[in-house]
């Protein structure tokens, strides 16, 4: 069952910026990453807990990055810190995100 996914007001202002240059298609592209069928949203456990996406020992937050086309044809890569100390509960919270630039 996936889990229920809460963004906060501040990852969706960042992604709304107009310095961002996404388009809307960009942005459903973007969201449908934290709560559509191939996203976060159903993101394993065994995925979740691989130390390798913790931002430490013991921490609640892990990382989940997303690279894509956008609608002009250039690779973005946008790089979100999900804390899921809520998943007994069936709640993942995305509360940071920063495109990721080569």
């Amino acid at each position: 069952m996936p889990f229920h996914i809460e963004v906060n007001e501040l990852v969706l202002d960042y992604l709304s910026r107009s310095e961002r240059e996404l388009s809307v298609e960009d942005i459903e592209k973007l969201l449908d990453f934290l709560d559509g069928s191939g996203g976060i949203a159903n993101f394993s456990d065994e995925v979740r807990n691989d130390p390798l996406c913790r931002c430490g020992h013991d921490s609640p937050v892990f990382w989940a990055e997303f690279v894509f086309l956008d609608e002009a044809g250039k690779p973005r890569v946008f790089r979100f810190g999900v804390d899921d100390s809520g998943a007994p509960a069936g709640v993942l919270r995305v509360g940071y995100v920063e495109e990721v630039r080569g």
